[in-house]
């Protein structure tokens, strides 16, 4: 394994460890509709046809196997921990939902959220 190859796999290891970290943290995760569920499939699908097309080494089947581990992860990874919301890489803090629970009780009923609900 080339020393680039190996520096790039360290560092999906440590994604995927951080990942593994933030969905032990979660005690509310977030429901994931069928569209999301069909979109993580493709994911999955297109990293399996890239991998298959461009293989060359025996690590490239390591390195698919551990992207996609992240990228589940990854995918699974938001809801609300100790911390605060967990949205993809950032929390949102606990003044921060504060702040948004206050706006939306002095201005709820003005806040127009179109077609989301």
């Amino acid at each position: 394994m080339k020393i680039v190859s190996f520096i790039i796999f360290i560092l999906f290891i440590g994604i995927l460890i951080k990942q593994v970290h933030n969905l032990k943290e979660l005690i509310i995760p977030t429901r994931k509709s069928a569209y999301e569920i069909v979109e993580m499939i493709i994911g999955v699908a297109i990293f399996s046809g890239i991998t298959y097309a461009y293989k060359s080494q025996w690590y490239h089947y390591l390195f698919f196997v551990v992207v996609v581990a992240a990228f589940i992860a990854i995918c699974f990874n938001h809801g609300i921990s100790s911390r605060g919301f967990l949205s993809q890489y950032f929390y949102f803090k606990k003044k921060d939902t504060d702040k948004i629970i206050d706006i939306l009780k002095e201005h709820g009923k003005e806040l127009d959220f179109g077609e989301l609900y």
